[in-house]
Formats: structure tokens, C-alpha cells, sequence
């Protein structure tokens, strides 16, 4: 899609932006045509404000999409912290799992993330919003297969909430990833 048929399209009349702030470097559409200086000529003809922002470095680098989009793929948490300037989160809804977790002494919210971005499978530090109760609980999550219990390629992510018992099936949460503790990895068994 060409540059300025981007802007129209969806900048214009689907997103009906009023500010657009991109990177001094960012290009996009077709042959990366589109720059700040067609956002500000095709601003001023439709009525919205563009305006590049400079270069920000963090830990040893430039600051990029790509580059934060890297760090949680490969379960770097901390690192995506830093270019990000706050924790990366996911939002998604809680399902109703097999209760197995409830058996193990371990209940967990199986939550189906609305999210595109992924990080690496393993056992994380999180923190997860539940606007019902109008508060943020400590809790490690773990994301991958569950080797243990399935023999599977499906994602999933399921959070054990610390001190928490309540019933929040189908409600939406927020799951902040603190820290990574490790990778995945089954065990013999789930005794």
C-alpha cells in the first residue's frame, strides 16, 4: 500500500487521527515511502498534526519497535522494561480451564491473551490486574505447553495468583511480566 493512500485509509478514516508522532528514522508503506515530511504535507490537508520525535537510546542502543518486540520474544523481560520505560503487559480474558491446577493445590487463571506480540515459553514473575476487585496481585505465570499435562503445541498462559481465590471467569485482566525465572520444562509426573 502506498504511502499516502495509507494515511488516507487508515490514519484518515478509519483511525481518524487527530496526532501522529513517529520516530525521526520510521518509514512506511509501499518502498517505505512515507515519511514525517508526507505526514505533516497530508496533515495540514487533512486536518491532523505530525511531528517526529528524536532518537532515544536505552540499554546500549536505540530504542526501536524491533527492538523491544526481540527482547520479549526471547524472554529478555527486564531488558524490555528498560526500552519501554514500563513493564510489557498483556491483556486477556480468563477461561475456564479443567480445574486441574485447583487439584495440584496450584489454581491458576488460564487466560486467553488478545495481544499479537509473544514472549519466550517459561515461568515468569507477573503481576496481574483484576479490575473487579480494583487491585494488582503478585503471581507467577507460566508460558508455553504445559508439558506436564499435555502433549501439545498450543500456547497458553496461566497465572497462579498469589493469595487470591476469587472467581473471575470471562473477565478481562492485565498481566504484567516482571521477571523471567526460567524455562519451561516438563516433569514426571503431577505428583
Amino acid at each position: 500500500v502506498a504511502a499516502s493512500e495509507f494515511v488516507r485509509d487508515v490514519l484518515v478514516e478509519r483511525l481518524a487521527v487527530r496526532e501522529v508522532y513517529i520516530g525521526k528514522n520510521f518509514r512506511f508503506g509501499a518502498d517505505r515511502g512515507g515519511d514525517v515530511t508526507l505526514l505533516r504535507e497530508m496533515g495540514r490537508e487533512l486536518g491532523f498534526l505530525a511531528a517526529s520525535w528524536p532518537i532515544v537510546e536505552a540499554a546500549g542502543g536505540v530504542v526501536s519497535s524491533t527492538r523491544v518486540r526481540a527482547a520479549i520474544a526471547a524472554g529478555r523481560i527486564e531488558e524490555s522494561a528498560e526500552l519501554l520505560g514500563r513493564a510489557f503487559f498483556i491483556d486477556g480474558v480468563v477461561l475456564e480451564g479443567k480445574r486441574l491446577g485447583r487439584t495440584l493445590g496450584f489454581p491458576t487463571l488460564n487466560i486467553e491473551v488478545e495481544n499479537e506480540i509473544e514472549t519466550a515459553h517459561g515461568v515468569y514473575v507477573t503481576a496481574v490486574h483484576i479490575p473487579s476487585f480494583e487491585r494488582t496481585f503478585a503471581a507467577v505465570t507460566n508460558v508455553g505447553v504445559r508439558p506436564t499435562l499435555y502433549d501439545s503445541s498450543l500456547t497458553t498462559v496461566e497465572s497462579h495468583v498469589l493469595d487470591f481465590t476469587g472467581d473471575v471467569y470471562r473477565e478481562g485482566v492485565r498481566l504484567f511480566f516482571l521477571q523471567r525465572i526460567r524455562d519451561e520444562r516438563a516433569f514426571a509426573s503431577t505428583t
